[in-house]
């Protein structure tokens, strides 16, 4: 029987990030409509309209898809931790959440020159569904705590403890938590999420 875990999910130490503001804003400096937008970043205007007023939130793939619709680094809308050590010691290491979107992340990779491939931790409410999302590179999902659906191009995938999948990423995938315990994985991947160093 899988316990409940001790977490920021539960004692509210993660701190939430509004990103809506700052992409309105970039879009008018830009001076790119919502349609515009919407379309680099294969989304629908309508979606865009609820994530500018901060009433939905992006997973981390497609607000990367909105950051290079509007040229910039994801790292201008999340003041994600700036990962200066090569070491990540797990009892000091800030989480955030988007949106009050429910799901928490937490930087794990390191942050140095020409750096590929990032990593975060993240903890899925319960019964929480992705959006099938499909984007360049590859990944792997390694689960830390909890249930699981991945589901990769239609083949579904019920994944444990321990248990882990990779893929290429241009397959369109997502992922589902069907339980009433959160659930906690390891994501690394090629996707820019964080800015690499220049040192």
């Amino acid at each position: 029987m899988t316990e409940p875990i001790n977490h920021p999910f539960e004692t509210g130490h993660a701190e939430t990030i509004r990103i809506g503001a700052k992409i309105r804003s970039r879009r008018k400096e830009l001076k790119l409509t919502l349609e515009e937008v919407a379309s680099a970043s294969s989304l629908s205007p309508g979606f865009l309209s609820l994530v500018e007023r901060d009433l939905s939130y992006p997973s981390l793939t497609t607000l990367s898809k909105i950051a290079s619709a509007l040229k910039v680094s994801m790292e201008v809308f999340l003041a994600f931790p700036k990962g200066d050590s090569n070491v990540s010691y797990a009892q000091s290491r800030p989480m955030f959440e988007v949106n009050e979107g429910g799901v928490l992340f937490a930087r794990i990779s390191a942050n140095f020159k020409d750096a590929v491939l990032n990593s975060v931790e993240i903890t899925l409410p319960p019964h929480y569904s992705s959006t099938v999302s499909s984007h360049t590179g590859e990944e792997l999902v390694y689960v830390l705590s909890g249930q699981l659906l991945h589901v990769l191009d239609d083949k579904k995938a019920q994944l444990g403890s321990g248990d882990a999948v990779h893929l290429q990423s241009t397959l369109p995938h997502c992922w589902i938590n069907e339980t009433d315990l959160p659930v906690r994985l390891l994501w690394v991947g090629d996707l820019p999420i964080f800015d690499s160093g220049s040192d």
